[in-house]
């Protein structure tokens, strides 16, 4: 079969971003074909290109019988060495390769997103770090109507939420990219309201930022951080101390080994720093922007407690963000720019199946396994395509027992996690209602996105998916074509909510292959490996 083939690099050297994707794309049909974040080949968290995604690209080529005389390689930030590129794919295909950058960091994450959401029309805020050096952007503001997406607004580096978040990981004792730490440990803190200033805040009309303690600048490279510079303008950082000088302790030494309330303080603060400013923003495109559907995507979009209080807002009537809203997807966005590909739906799952292990031909039953989770069993659940994006989506899930008070503390040691770190769950869809506080359900409930308050009456009978503040980030299951093993075990068997957290140890991505997952699992006796095919469950 004849097919041109592109292959899209997602590689930005002096950012060294923290996801990177490879995709092939029939580009006669505009039809992905396959996509692959590099750290899940790689196993190590944000790790870019290799010989290892070499040799993944030239098999995957291989299996879908294209032409490797015709491969283009495609530089999402424009900043990408071409030429390494070229040649490290010149020594496993032997073919023709041509080089052209695609440098809109941000229209690329706007793109994503709107080909993914199937909105005709629609507000889009993209908030991320930045795309310094190519734009020195770090906010961006974007109208989209009938496949055509045009710039409003954007705003510079200095006005970077992303990095703001950074900087509080770094504060904290985390390293800089581990909003998801910073994210649960402020539900522990306190903000202090009467000490409290904000980021910055908006012009309702204008779109105009209004100082609050002047900008702060990426000057400078750090070990903890290469990608990103945590010298922050001086007036911030001492205006924050002043004022939060009697509540917090500043004079911690980060210690990525323990919890501390003075942490926790400085954590919710940056928290709500970051959710005022967003808000602004958003208050702004609602004022001058007709679309009644929002889309948030860029790093920041990872965001779920501010995702959460978006949707209750209730500022528009649909909100979309992509799985895959991290720099990953701007491999995604690059090719719809390019060659105008078609999707019109989220990305969830990858478009291909790994085969069972053959040790592991042990069929058990539904009943078996539902009974062995009710007791406190923990079950490493693999099935067909991985997730795209970070979330895990039940194809790389661990899956245990909510109601069981010991769980999230064995799960958070089997994964190295900090103890008091939250778990997540899996609800079906005709519980949902009844266990969370929500009028409604949106794409978000099912990709993971948001944060919703638990009902009372659930509160103390799940408590490994409940946050200290009462609060949990569901994924809401269907009944469909990849879930169905799931959805009828959890129905069948009483068993209306799981925990739900991503099949890998500390500083690995999730797993991707039957081997990655026995790997794993083999460092856990606690566990029990099963592998989902053609609707029967497998073990050892």
């Amino acid at each position: 079969m004849k097919n041109d083939t592109y292959i899209n690099f997602c590689r930005d050297d002096v950012q060294a971003s923290f996801a990177s994707m490879t995709i092939g794309i029939d580009k006669q049909q505009r039809k992905l074909l396959f996509a692959i974040e590099d750290e899940r080949v790689l196993r190590r968290k944000y790790k870019l290109y290799d010989g290892n995604v070499r040799k993944y690209i030239f098999d995957r080529i291989k299996e879908f019988n294209l032409e490797t005389d015709n491969i283009e390689i495609l530089d999402t930030h424009g900043i990408t060495n071409s030429e390494i590129c070229e040649l490290q794919l010149k020594g496993a295909t032997g073919g023709h390769y041509v080089a052209e950058k695609c440098d809109d960091h941000h229209l690329n994450h706007a793109l994503n997103a709107y080909y993914q959401s199937g909105f005709k029309d629609a507000s889009i805020l993209v908030i991320d770090g930045c795309d310094y050096p190519i734009n020195g952007k770090s906010i961006a503001i974007f109208t989209a109507e009938n496949d055509k997406v045009e710039l409003v607004k954007s705003y510079g580096t200095n006005k970077s939420l992303g990095v703001l978040y950074g900087y509080g990981c770094i504060e904290c004792g985390f390293t800089w990219d581990a909003g998801g730490k910073l994210m649960g440990l402020a539900t522990y803190g306190k903000t202090f309201e009467d000490h409290y200033i904000p980021f910055f805040t908006v012009d309702e009309h204008t779109g105009e930022i209004n100082e609050s303690h002047g900008d702060f600048h990426q000057r400078e490279y750090i070990d903890e951080c290469p990608s990103a510079i945590i010298d922050f303008d001086e007036k911030l950082i001492n205006s924050i101390k002043y004022h939060l000088k009697n509540y917090i302790d500043f004079s911690f030494t980060p210690n990525k080994s323990y919890f501390n309330f003075s942490k926790a303080n400085f954590a919710a603060l940056i928290q709500k720093m970051f959710e005022d400013a967003e808000f602004s923003l958003l208050k702004y495109m609602h004022n001058i922007l007709p679309s009644k559907n929002l889309i948030i995507t860029g790093g920041c979009a990872l965001n779920c407690v501010a995702n959460g209080k978006i949707l209750r807002s209730n500022m528009w009537d649909n909100v979309f963000i992509p799985n895959t809203c991290n720099d990953a997807g701007n491999a995604i966005g690059a090719a719809i720019h390019r060659y105008n590909i078609q999707i019109n739906k989220p990305l969830i799952y990858n478009n291909y199946i790994y085969d069972v292990p053959k040790e592991y031909n042990k069929i058990i039953s539904a009943e078996d396994l539902a009974n062995r989770i009710r007791n406190g069993q923990i079950v490493a659940w693999f099935e067909g395509g991985s997730e795209y994006g970070p979330r895990a989506l039940c194809h790389r899930s661990i899956l245990a027992n909510p109601e069981l008070k010991n769980i999230a503390y064995r799960i958070n040691e089997i994964k190295h996690r900090h103890y008091w770190r939250p778990l997540a769950p899996v609800v079906l869809d005709t519980h949902y209602k009844e266990i969370f506080d929500v009028d409604k359900t949106s794409k978000l409930h099912e990709l993971m996105l948001s944060t919703e308050h638990i009902r009372p009456e659930w509160k103390e009978r799940i408590p490994a998916v409940c946050a200290c503040d009462g609060t949990s980030r569901p994924q809401v299951l269907h009944d469909n074509r990849y879930n169905s093993v799931l959805y009828n075990l959890m129905k069948d068997y009483n068993l209306p909510i799981l925990v739900n957290t991503s099949m890998n140890d500390v500083n690995e991505p999730i797993c991707e292959t039957p081997e990655d997952a026995i790997k794993f699992s083999k460092k856990n006796n606690d566990i029990l490996l099963v592998f989902i095919k053609n609707n029967k469950i497998y073990t050892k």
